[in-house]
């Protein structure tokens, strides 16, 4: 079973990128004839989740004050489901089935609390890991021109998700991809097209409209403000543990919520929105599932063309013939159907708009 872990502390919306994700990636496989396909009660779940997204999109009120989340739970909830490929088996139609499992991480567990050492366990035992990050919090991170990392280490905390990490991986050897999910990132990838939508001055505004080419790169001030908080710690992560890969992607869960201020709520920062003019739309959903898909199937066709190598050699032919009934090309039509599998995942990761880690650099590069 192929293990992805939540990550993140509460409220940061990790519910909510798991709502997005889901429905968009089973479409997007359908179009191949792949199923991502969610088991038991996922579905019903996935659904609940779904549509609390699309009541934030809706509604009435212009602002809102309330958190742009759906709601966390006090445990651990698993999301069970099947990656089903079509391989074309001695002239028969068969499946190749990859059960995965998302596991949300309560927040609340690294704050004190003495499930910790659970929430690390299965970090550790897991292939992939969701880092979900609040944009809105990331790069509202100033008083006064000044930038302090107030509402940063305070909504996302990083240090204390980077610890956790950090006691995971110390005894882990295999591999382990890290994807960082930015959430809540409407406001700073959009081009501003209502003055509503951002706090601008008149002027800030007028001077978007005449100059878009402030508005061009919008998408690369998001990572370069997440290498300059991230950068240092998944630079240590490296060098603590062999096997890791990290990426960056921005999710668009609702799509039509902009960012408007911030204000205290019993001394707590708490984010306000403005709803755009466009009905509910969300963007890159599926992103986070295809980079992490990607890497989980490119392990397995490692895997195995290794089987397969070890089958065409003489000594385990003459295993096969006289002593065993294994197959050699039912490996071989396996790995045809994985390549095709990939194929199409790299190729939607091509146009798409993610940042991957360099170590020796020392940052996420654009």
């Amino acid at each position: 079973m192929f293990k992805i872990a939540l990550v993140g502390p509460t409220g940061v919306g990790k519910t909510s990128v798991l709502a997005a994700m889901c429905d968009e990636f089973e479409y997007e496989l359908n179009q191949i004839g792949c199923e991502f396909k969610p088991i038991g009660v996922t579905k019903r779940n996935i659904i609940e989740r779904r549509s609390e997204l699309e009541g934030l999109g809706k509604g009435q009120k212009s602002v809102l004050t309330e958190n742009v989340v759906i709601m966390g739970t006090a445990g651990s909830r698993q999301f069970d489901f099947e990656l089903r490929i079509p391989v074309n088996r001695d002239g028969e139609q068969d499946l190749l089935i990859f059960p995965i499992r998302i596991t949300d991480l309560p927040g609340a567990w690294y704050q004190g609390s003495d499930r910790g050492i659970e929430a690390d366990k299965i970090l550790t035992d897991s292939n992939c890991s969701f880092w979900v990050v609040d944009s809105t919090a990331l790069m509202e991170n100033s008083s006064d021109g000044k930038e302090t990392g107030e509402f940063h280490n305070f909504i996302n905390d990083p240090e204390t998700i980077y610890n956790s990490y950090q006691r995971a991986f110390q005894d882990k050897y295999d591999y382990h991809t890290i994807v960082m999910v930015l959430v809540r990132s409407e406001s700073y990838v959009q081009k501003i097209g209502k003055l509503y939508q951002k706090r601008i001055g008149w002027f800030e505004y007028c001077c978007k409209l005449c100059l878009p080419f402030l508005t061009n790169d919008r998408t690369k001030n998001l990572y370069d403000k997440l290498n300059r908080c991230y950068a240092q710690l998944l630079w240590k992560l490296y060098g603590q543990t062999n096997g890791i890969v990290a990426f960056a992607c921005h999710v668009e869960t609702v799509g039509n919520l902009f960012f408007h201020n911030f204000e205290l709520n019993q001394g707590k920062p708490q984010a306000q929105f403005r709803r755009g003019t466009k009905p509910y739309t969300p963007k890159n959903g599926g992103l986070p599932l295809r980079i992490a898909i990607k890497q989980i199937l490119e392990q397995e066709k490692i895997k195995t063309h290794q089987t397969i190598t070890e089958k065409d050699t003489w000594g385990r032919w003459l295993y096969d013939v006289f002593i065993g009934h294994s197959d050699v090309k039912t490996s071989k039509e396996d790995l045809k159907a994985i390549e095709t599998t990939l194929s199409y995942l790299t190729n939607k990761l091509q146009k798409d708009k993610y940042v991957s880690f360099n170590p020796e650099s020392g940052g996420f590069i654009w």
